[in-house]
Formats: structure tokens, C-alpha cells, sequence
């Protein structure tokens, strides 16, 4: 037997199921892009020892475009980069990435060098 709201002909409204998934970057139809400007800071231990490096990130970012976790995916040379790298990215906000028209959480990896000759970083 129908219920009162389906015989009255009423739309029952359904509440949106968050999409839990951290999507790759290969099943996007639109990056996350910074909406700014990333300052990276070279770290003085690396610098007094003249080093250069590049640390691999994996950033996980919401619909929101927020970066909710960061991890180190690798670093060379270990123990110099990784807390520039990821201090780096913590408060940076992103234009959402997109899959099928709508805004998803995605899974970004970022590949930040660090060049000791002009003492500085780039993502």
C-alpha cells in the first residue's frame, strides 16, 4: 500500500551519500590544481652541506580541495627534504579535482626538487 507522501504525489528527497574515495589522477576528468602559489623553503641543513634532493609526495585531497593527509612516497637523499616538502603543502588550498562533472576527493602525486646550486625548490 502506498504511503501518504507517495499517494500525494510528493518527492521524498533523498540526502547525498558522500563519495568516500580518493580517486588517482588517471580516473579524473580534471585535476586538483594550488589556487595559489607554493612557497617552499630550502632546509639549512641541507644547504650547509651543499645537498640537492627531490622528495615524492602523495596528497590526499578532498572535494573541498583541502589537503586532509600528506605521506612521503620516497626522498633522495633520505632525512633532509621530507618535513620542507610536506610543510610545504600542509595549508595549501587546491581547485578540486573533477570526475564526471562533480567534485571528488583525489589522490595527487607531487615530485618537489630541491637544487642546491640556487638554493631553492620547485614542485
Amino acid at each position: 500500500m502506498p504511503s501518504e507522501s507517495e499517494s500525494s504525489g510528493s518527492i521524498v528527497p533523498v540526502p547525498q551519500i558522500e563519495d568516500p574515495e580518493y580517486y588517482p589522477a588517471r580516473l579524473l576528468d580534471v585535476l586538483p590544481g594550488p589556487l595559489d602559489d607554493i612557497a617552499l623553503s630550502y632546509p639549512e641543513s641541507a644547504a650547509a652541506r651543499d645537498l640537492s634532493g627531490t622528495v615524492t609526495l602523495l596528497l590526499l585531497i578532498d572535494e573541498l580541495g583541502v589537503v586532509v593527509d600528506i605521506s612521503v612516497i620516497s626522498a633522495e637523499p633520505p632525512g633532509y627534504f621530507e618535513e620542507a616538502a610536506i610543510e610545504s603543502f600542509r595549508n595549501v588550498l587546491f581547485r578540486p579535482a573533477q570526475r564526471n562533472g562533480r567534485a571528488v576527493k583525489s589522490r595527487l602525486p607531487v615530485e618537489v626538487t630541491f637544487d642546491a646550486r640556487t638554493d631553492s625548490a620547485k614542485p
